[in-house]
């Protein structure tokens, strides 16, 4: 006796004996091929057999104990090889299975051997000689290029018209010349070219050999003084016109031999005690500028809107108190005014303070009251004399930029500000001084010439040319010696 038996055996005991509660933990008889319940009202389990139905008519409907319980076996084979049966509410359906889903293979059927599915390259022929055109399931179609010049930085197409190469400049190394960019030369292969070339020729295109910073400054020529001459691709073209600030409320105009702008409002008075001034941020006329405000600030200004007449009546109580100083409102001198003052060293670019209480002085140099407007000098307060308002001006050469030409060298001049002079200039004019431009080379070479052959002709600071005859040369030397011990 098998053991599962022994335990169907062993729960219909317990279902039938009156102490076994009739729940449907307890109806569980182990056959896959019946539905186990309790019926409450007889408190009895129940086990009728399972309903293995699946309502279709092409499957064989069963139930098994030994395999689980229900089998639907469909049962339509079409006895083709080439198809896929299946079973459907609507009977039996033959799905053609041969259709692998790629362009370039032959696709074919053999109802008992199956289907076949060859490879054809010509399929995959794009009608291009410089590819190799190849079916591989199961991506499909792909055509290998065959076109190499052997140019590295080159991309090489495929075309009806045979292999293209397309140069690709980010393929080359860059140069180490700031002013030179890489590009890629068709049958050659990596090479530079200028970096600043806008291709217009009126520009001058240049580069900074140290950044490599491009300018293209315009080399039109102005024609006409109120038009700005500008370089576009067509060349130069003079359109623009150069006095337009672009503001409706002012007359903008051109003097036609200067070039001069001028801006005049054109905003009309509105109002008698103040004055219509074109803002150039609003664009547009205003009355914000009362007409009688002299713009100082010790003044009391008043405007009589019966006839316009300003009055501006002085006020020394608008004036500060200063224990050193004494003002007074004087707008013909431009408002308030020291009077007099107890510390004053003379010096303009000083700043003297009083200590009311110590009653002693205190000049402060200040740098920034010097100003000769010349960039190159370095402008300093000493404070020694009145001369210069106590400033100094000190020239650096330093504070020149350098120049492009070997044979000049900067100087900060104290009228000119930063010139370039010549470099092999000995201040000398009895010498003739030259310089190569190829290493900036300086030759000074003496020019003085009496045409006597029994002189030794010579070039001596301070004195210019001298001759001296031949049997004295040696005091010639010992001259030469000490105007040179002089110079030092």
């Amino acid at each position: 006796m098998s053991i599962n038996l022994v335990i169907i055996l062993i729960l219909q005991y317990c279902v039938s004996t009156s102490w076994a509660d009739c729940i449907p933990a307890n109806c569980e008889d182990l056959n896959p091929c019946t539905d186990d319940s309790c019926d409450a009202k007889k408190n009895k389990c129940v086990h009728p057999p399972k309903d293995c139905n699946d309502n279709l008519d092409c499957t064989d409907d069963s139930c098994d104990k030994r395999f689980g319980g229900c089998k639907n076996v469909v049962k339509c084979n079409d006895n083709n090889a080439c198809t896929e049966d299946t079973c459907e509410s609507s009977g039996c359906k033959h799905q053609y299975k041969c259709d692998d889903g790629i362009d370039c293979t032959d696709d074919s059927c053999d109802k008992k051997k199956g289907c076949s599915n060859i490879v054809n390259h010509s399929k995959c022929n794009d009608d291009l000689d410089c590819t190799i055109d190849v079916c591989d399931p199961p991506t499909g179609c792909y055509n290998v290029n065959q076109c190499d010049d052997e140019i590295d930085c080159t991309v090489d197409r495929c075309t009806e018209d045979g292999s293209v190469p397309d140069p690709d400049d980010t393929l080359c190394p860059e140069s180490s010349d700031p002013c030179q960019i890489p590009i890629c030369v068709v049958n050659e292969g990596c090479s530079t070219e200028d970096k600043c070339n806008d291709g217009l020729d009126c520009t001058d295109d240049s580069c900074n050999p140290v950044t490599g910073e491009c300018t293209f400054p315009s080399n039109c020529p102005s024609t006409n003084p109120c038009k700005i001459p500008e370089c576009l691709i067509e060349g130069c073209i003079e359109d623009e016109d150069k006095c337009n600030d672009g503001i409706d409320c002012t007359d903008d105009s051109c003097n036609p031999e200067t070039g001069e702008c001028t801006f005049p409002s054109n905003c009309e008075i509105t109002d008698i005690c103040q004055i219509p001034t074109c803002d150039l941020v609003q664009k547009d006329c205003i009355n914000n500028s009362p007409k009688c405000d002299d713009g100082i600030a010790c003044t009391v200004d008043s405007c009589d809107h019966s006839d316009g007449e300003c009055t501006n009546t002085p006020n020394d109580n608008a004036c500060p108190v200063d224990w050193c100083f004494e003002y007074k409102c004087l707008p013909e001198d431009g408002g308030c005014i020291k009077t007099k003052a107890t510390c004053n060293d003379g010096i303009d670019c000083t700043f003297d303070t009083c200590n009311p209480i110590a009653q002693n002085c205190l000049a402060l140099p200040l740098d920034d009251h010097c100003n000769d407007h010349i960039s190159c000098t370095v402008d300093i307060c000493t404070g020694n004399s009145p001369t210069n308002g106590g400033c100094t001006f000190i020239p650096l050469e330093s504070n020149c930029p350098p120049s492009t030409n070997i044979c000049l060298i900067p100087k900060c001049d104290l009228e000119q500000e930063c010139i370039e002079v010549e470099k092999c200039d000995d201040g000398l004019d009895c010498t003739d001084d030259s310089c190569d431009l190829s290493d900036g080379k300086c030759t000074n070479t003496s020019n003085c010439d009496d045409g006597l052959d029994c002189t030794e002709d010579s070039c001596v600071p301070i004195l210019g040319c001298i001759y001296i005859p031949k049997k004295l040369f040696l005091i010639h030397v010992i001259l030469l010696m000490v105007v040179s011990s002089n110079r030092k």
